[in-house]
């Protein structure tokens, strides 16, 4: 049944503010439409999509449904409900809803799109890759195909296809407005740097930056002259690195430079492939002092077993995208953690839920961790305190990277289908040597990682001194 011309109004202004991002709005028209038209299909649907933008899933979730019920054969609902079911981890039925929505429109993009993101969660990565490759003949000019079909390929170990799709990265939502707009050309391995000077540039997150600042010698080897622009947390703990022309701090301007680098586009740069990545560490290094500072604060190793140190980082940022599968709750693995050992948290943000349970842990019986909160005022201080570790374990977050990069000995913990960077099926990173990867066997399975890591830490609590005293550790620093 069509709309009358007053309804129909509505549903246009509807229309209007969701055509520029104006959620709010756009929501009280579709809404007030179902005052008049309960079952009108394209204000249930819309709102469906709202709620998919505000990330209310189980909201968007029967808003989809219920407009399926009215019109199964409108193509975007399945497409959109597809994308709803993934992000609750029901990867199977995700898929089927694309399959629906490809069967009712075969050129529909964002349909073979949620198709691939189903198949890469269920590790179908040939799958996977193949819908971006139909997306992108049904759509050359599409942006999502060719940046998904980067993060599977390199996922699956192709870094050739993986690093130079990549590049894609900068023509999505997340990131198409965060690209400085130099005048300078981007490096990218063709051009000679005998003599001229490069700006290499931090993007996304401090982990980024850890994993990549590897390359830097490499670049130096080829002749140039470095200026390196890196967050303000990071700036104390790189400034060890040698050879480096300037440092760009925030808001300053930049120095004169011939060329500009982003830290993800060194790979490509490089032509890295699995067997070259530069994986000698450690790479970084702590500061002397701190490690000194950090030792006396931490205190002397306690029992007559002299009770070994172990880091503990369960939580990244909230606002990372896939902080849901990556970060861990806290109470659940608390319960895991066997005695016997001196858990440092080396984490400087804490959630208020785990804050409170920290302060009651020992109260109930379980370990007590130590926080060091706003003491720890940046990475180098990180750095240390991993310095004093016998073992790092990390969800996937900077201080990974870090533990990593420090050469250290670190455990990470990691769901079913994981950043790129840490490839599948393996418990070995070609990045960092000393790691090693606790994976989650099914989707959302985090209990059988506690039991395999309660496992190894209860060795590690018999076994002899794994490190350096930390006056050891100091010589070797200085």
């Amino acid at each position: 049944m069509s709309s009358s011309k007053s309804t129909q109004k509505i549903l246009d202004q509807g229309f209007a503010f969701l055509g520029k991002a104006e959620f709010e709005l756009a929501q009280k028209q579709f809404e007030q439409v179902l005052q008049r038209e309960p079952r009108n299909f394209d204000a249930i649907h819309q709102l469906g999509t709202i709620a998919l933008q505000s990330k209310e899933w189980v909201k968007a979730l029967r808003f989809f449904d219920e407009a399926i019920a009215i019109n199964p054969h409108f193509a975007d609902v399945h497409s959109n409900r597809s994308a709803v079911l993934h992000e609750v981890g029901r990867f199977e039925e995700s898929l089927a809803s694309a399959d629906r929505a490809i069967a009712i429109d075969p050129r529909h993009v964002g349909a073979y799109c949620n198709r691939g993101v189903a198949l890469r969660s269920l590790k179908r990565m040939d799958e996977a890759i193949g819908c971006c490759e139909c997306a992108i003949q049904i759509d050359p000019h599409a942006v999502t195909p060719y940046f998904n079909r980067s993060i599977f390929s390199l996922l699956a170990g192709n870094f050739a296809q993986g690093w130079e799709g990549y590049e894609w990265r900068w023509h999505t939502a997340n990131l198409k407005n965060k690209r400085y707009p130099f005048q300078q050309p981007q490096w990218l391995g063709h051009q000679s740097l005998k003599g001229k000077t490069i700006l290499l540039q931090s993007e996304q997150g401090f982990g980024d930056t850890l994993q990549m600042c590897r390359y830097l010698p490499k670049v130096q080897a080829l002749g140039a002259r470095v200026v390196m622009d890196v967050p303000a947390a990071l700036q104390p703990l790189l400034m060890q690195l040698e050879g480096v022309a300037r440092w760009v701090k925030l808001g300053e301007t930049f120095p004169d430079f011939d060329y500009y680098c982003h830290f993800m586009s060194l790979p490509l740069a490089f032509e890295t492939r699995l067997e070259t990545i530069p994986a000698t560490v450690p790479y970084l290094k702590a500061d002397a002092t701190k490690v000194a500072y950090w030792a006396k604060q931490l205190g002397e190793r306690m029992g007559e077993k002299k009770q070994k140190r172990v880091g503990l980082v369960w939580s990244g940022s909230t606002t990372h995208l896939n902080d849901h599968n990556r970060s861990l709750e806290f109470k659940n693995w608390l319960a895991y953690l066997p005695v016997g050992l001196d858990y440092v948290c080396l984490q400087k943000e804490l959630r208020e839920a785990d804050r409170a349970i920290l302060q009651t842990a020992s109260a109930q019986g379980l370990p007590t961790i130590r926080y060091f909160g706003d003491a720890i005022a940046d990475f180098s201080d990180t750095a240390a305190l991993c310095e004093l570790m016998d073992v790092v374990i990390s969800v996937d977050t900077s201080v990974a990277h870090l533990a990593g990069a420090l050469g250290g000995k670190l455990w990470v913990l990691l769901p079913f289908v994981p950043d790129w960077r840490w490839l599948l099926d393996r418990t070995d990173s070609p990045w960092y040597p000393t790691a090693t990867l606790y994976r989650q066997p099914q989707p959302h399975d985090w209990n059988t990682v506690f039991q395999q890591i309660t496992h190894d830490l209860q060795q590690l609590a018999e076994a002899p001194p794994l490190r350096l005293s930390w006056i050891q550790r100091l010589r070797r620093l200085m």
